[in-house]
Parts: structure tokens; C-alpha cells; sequence
């Protein structure tokens, strides 16, 4: 399971890093530490320092340097 561990705000999302999407209800798009599946199948742990809400648009880099 690849571990997403910050937030990258939409502003700052370059297209060519983004490598799957997530669909978030509203209570997962702030937590802190969640298991989840991206819409194309990607097992992501997200493991933040705090709970961050999240927008339509930001991303959440994995430690690996790609988006989500």
C-alpha cells in the first residue's frame, strides 16, 4: 500500500504527476489517517500530521514523489 503523507494544493498540481483520482465524501476529505482506493483501483494510506481538509482539485502526494 503506497503512503500519501501531504497535501499539494490544486494550484500547485502539475497534470503530468498525477498518477490516479480519488472520489471523497465529504466526511473523508478531512481526516487525518485513512485507507483508501483510488477510482482506477490504487491502495493509498493516507497518513497526514493533522487532520486537512481537502478540495476538489488538491492532490495528496505519495512518498514516492507522484500525485493522487
Amino acid at each position: 500500500m503506497l503512503r500519501a503523507t501531504s497535501v499539494v494544493r490544486k494550484a500547485a498540481v502539475r497534470a503530468d504527476r498525477v498518477v490516479e483520482t480519488l472520489t471523497l465524501d465529504h466526511e473523508d476529505r478531512s481526516r487525518r489517517r485513512l485507507a483508501l482506493k483510488g477510482d482506477g483501483g490504487l491502495d493509498i494510506l493516507l497518513v497526514l500530521d493533522k487532520p486537512t481538509g481537502l478540495n476538489d482539485g488538491d492532490a495528496v502526494k505519495l512518498e514516492d514523489g507522484r500525485l493522487v
